[in-house]
């Protein structure tokens, strides 16, 4: 075929989808519809990246209900009696599982004061958590949550504290980013530079049923352990749910 002829088609159907009509005449009205979409498309694009700010009450109804971390927590935790929070922050999910008392352990003073100022703990304790745990007397809480703490521990003194919640505690959850996760100071909180990595195996070795949980900064492992006499309270509290 001759390649003028090609090339004469080919700048044709360009034409046409450009908006010249196939008699050559210039078609403005197509041209302006099509300038039209854009800017309203342009505009659109614009206010989809304001950044929107949210009523208190709107982020609060969304974290109670929606967050998949806090569903996840509210199924694991069922009824317990009391809770004890190790290395509890500033802003603990402990404040949307209902319980008569809550306990807060945290080394960081300045953490605490936003809890406290929060009403999340009936009871708050400053200091290590390991050192404070070995003071506590066996199955003394129902439940025992340890979230984002052991990543900051070295391994060994990580894996010495979850014996410790596992003597202190009828239930024990633990949350910890996926694998190695970096992250230095925030804060001013020296406290808050990660010191350590866990796999889902190495909780499966320690007793614990694991489950992956996507957050936004990164996938982390839920781990529930129980006790027998918690296993039993379970079942006694769906039995009677039903």
């Amino acid at each position: 075929m001759n390649r003028k002829l090609i090339d004469g088609r080919q700048s044709y159907y360009k034409n046409c989808k450009q908006g010249i009509l196939m008699d050559g005449a210039y078609n403005k009205g197509y041209l302006n519809a099509k300038k039209e979409r854009e800017t309203k498309m342009n505009i659109l694009i614009w206010f989809w990246k304001l950044p929107i700010t949210y009523p208190k009450f709107v982020k609060e109804y969304w974290r109670k209900n929606h967050n998949p971390l806090i569903k996840e927590l509210k199924k694991m935790c069922g009824k317990p009696k009391n809770i004890l929070d190790v290395g509890c922050g500033s802003c603990s999910p402990i404040k949307y599982i209902e319980a008569p008392s809550k306990t807060g352990i945290d080394i960081w003073k300045p953490s605490l004061k936003t809890a406290i100022k929060r009403k999340t703990y009936d009871k708050i304790i400053q200091g290590d958590a390991l050192e404070i745990c070995k003071l506590l007397p066996a199955k003394s809480y129902d439940l025992v949550l340890c979230l984002n703490l052991l990543e900051h521990l070295e391994k060994e003194k990580g894996k010495e504290l979850i014996r410790e919640l596992k003597r202190i505690g009828l239930k024990v959850i633990v949350l910890v980013p996926l694998g190695w996760f970096a992250q230095g100071e925030e804060g001013n909180n020296p406290y808050q530079e990660h010191q350590s990595a866990w796999l889902e195996r190495e909780l499966i070795g320690l007793g614990f049923c694991v489950k992956i949980i996507e957050t936004k900064r990164c996938k982390q492992i839920l781990g529930n352990w129980k006790t027998i006499e918690a296993v039993r309270k379970d079942e006694q509290d769906r039995r009677e749910n039903k």
